[in-house]
């Protein structure tokens, strides 16, 4: 099972994500909007990716990088700014292959 927290403050974009990340066999997922819920979810959970969709910023990436480093969890961080099912897939696949 792939574990994906999905990250964006786009509250549009949000939802969409947390479908496309849920919809795929063998994923499960969990949405996000700011830094303070995702570094609850991270301490209460372990995530094999964090996807960073649209409306996510330079800031919020570094604090989350901080944070999964804080906690020595060797989560991926991935960016995600659309182009449907199909690039997501692909894009989490690559990601897990090079672990």
């Amino acid at each position: 099972m792939i574990k994906i927290l999905s990250f964006s403050t786009n509250p549009d974009i949000l939802p969409v994500m947390d479908r496309l990340v849920n919809k795929q066999a063998g994923w499960t997922g969990r949405p996000v909007a700011d830094i303070r819920t995702a570094r609850s979810a991270v301490l209460k959970e372990d995530f094999d990716i964090v996807l960073l969709g649209a409306g996510t910023g330079v800031a919020e990436r570094e604090s989350l990088q901080v944070i999964l480093k804080e906690l020595g969890k060797p989560t991926l961080l991935i960016d995600h700014y659309g182009g449907g099912s199909g690039l997501l897939f692909a894009e989490v696949m690559e990601a897990m292959a090079g672990r």
